[in-house]
């Protein structure tokens, strides 16, 4: 199950899943923004609804979510919180156990070491996004605050560029940017793998 299927890196996400033999189902808003095709069923509905979120889920191996606030507005921040919280109820109800889901480098987790340089860049963009960092700082704390198996991927700045085929996670960031297709690759990657279960790396290209 994904959620926000239909951003860049939801989208990626979608296609990676499909091409690695996962029966998908797409979540979204709007369903024409979704082709629907051999291994892949489009769901429409909100994520603020729990009850469309958990019908959603119902049967469902890992769930990945790639949502985010789509502007600054502070209201996106209740948003972002009520649906991973709808998520998190949703894979409870549904026993579904795996989840990973997209965050960003300037949140703070537990165990931290930021580099100065990494320490400066995250003031800059709270300062400048404040309330996208807002949202996601919350998302992750009601996820490490749940009993799922979950993992939190926080990338850099994620470009539109050609994939070069691998993404490095990590306890820092490497390069300050990623391609979309190399953060979906380790996403769907992360699925199976485990390497960082109840971890949230910094995954850089």
């Amino acid at each position: 199950m994904v959620f926000g299927a239909s951003g860049v890196i939801g989208g990626e996400i979608v296609e990676i899943a499909l091409k690695a033999g996962w029966a998908v189902r797409a979540f979204t808003r709007d369903a024409t923004r979704i082709d629907a095709r051999r291994g892949l069923v489009v769901v429409a509905g909100d994520a603020t609804d729990a009850a469309s979120v958990a019908g959603a889920i119902a049967g469902s191996a890992a769930v990945v979510n790639a949502l985010g606030p789509a502007t600054n507005r502070r209201e996106e921040v209740d948003q972002t919180v009520l649906a991973i919280r709808n998520i998190l109820a949703g894979m409870d109800r549904h026993g579904v156990r795996r989840l990973v889901s997209l965050s960003g480098a300037a949140i703070d987790v537990a165990g931290d070491r930021k580099p100065l340089g990494a320490r400066i860049a995250s003031r800059i963009v709270r300062l400048l996004a404040g309330n996208v960092v807002r949202a996601k700082q919350r998302e992750y704390e009601a996820i490490a605050a749940s009993n799922v198996d979950w993992t939190i991927a926080r990338p850099g700045r994620v470009t539109d560029a050609p994939p070069v085929g691998r993404a490095v996670p990590g306890d820092r960031l490497y390069s300050r940017t990623i391609a979309a297709a190399d953060l979906a690759a380790f996403m769907v990657e992360e699925i199976d793998r485990r390497d960082y279960v109840r971890g949230a790396p910094f995954v850089s290209g």
